[in-house]
C-alpha cells in the first residue's frame, strides 16, 4: 500500500489507506496505539542497533513521500503524525477512532467486548495475544463477538467465535 519514493503525497497515501477500510470494512471502530512513549532512548536504540531511522521532520498531507516505508516508520514521531492523519480522515467518513494511551491490546479488546453487548461484532487483526485476551473479557449474553486475522491473499484463515472457544463465557 506503501507508494514509490516520489510518486504520491501523505494525503494520498492515507486517503488510500481510508479507502481501504471504507471498501472492506464499511464504518468501523479502530483503535490505534498513539506512541506517546517517545524518549531520547527509545529513539536512540534503532539507530544504534545499525538500522535506518528516518530523521525528525515535519511533514502535512501535500508534501510527496520521499523514503521507504520502513525508514519511515521506524520513527516514532513521523508515525504518530502519520496515525493522526489517518484518524481525522477516517472519522471525516464516518468511522469510530480511539486513540490507546497504555496497553493498546487490552483498549482493543476492551473496545470489541463494549461492542458486542449492543451488536455483532467482528475484531480484525493479526496479533494472537488479542484471542488470549478476547477469551478472557468475551461475555456469552453479548452478541457475536469473533476474532478474524485481517485478510490475506490466497490464505485460508481461521475465524474464532468467541460463543464457541468460550461457551460459559460469564
Amino acid at each position: 500500500m506503501w507508494p514509490r519514493t516520489g510518486t504520491s503525497t501523505y494525503k494520498e497515501l492515507y486517503n488510500i489507506y481510508c479507502n481501504y477500510v471504507a471498501y472492506h470494512y464499511g464504518k468501523p471502530t479502530i483503535v490505534f496505539d498513539v506512541y506517546d512513549d517517545l524518549t531520547t532512548k527509545s529513539m536512540a536504540q534503532p539507530r544504534r542497533a545499525g538500522n535506518k531511522v528516518g530523521a525528525d521532520v515535519t511533514f502535512t498531507e501535500d508534501i510527496k513521500v520521499t523514503m521507504k516505508k520502513q525508514v519511515f516508520l521506524s520513527n516514532s514521531y513521523k508515525k504518530k503524525m502519520l496515525i493522526a492523519m489517518r484518524g481525522e480522515c477516517l472519522q471525516k467518513r464516518g468511522c469510530r477512532v480511539l486513540q490507546a494511551n497504555g496497553d493498546a491490546d487490552l483498549v482493543i479488546v476492551k473496545t470489541a467486548v463494549e461492542s458486542s453487548q449492543t451488536k455483532k461484532t467482528v475484531y480484525v487483526g493479526d496479533n494472537t495475544d488479542l484471542i488470549v485476551l478476547l477469551c478472557h473479557y468475551a461475555k456469552s449474553q453479548n452478541h457475536d463477538l469473533i476474532f478474524r486475522p485481517d485478510p490475506k491473499p490466497r490464505s485460508k484463515q481461521q475465524v474464532w467465535e468467541m460463543k464457541k472457544v468460550k461457551p460459559r463465557a460469564g
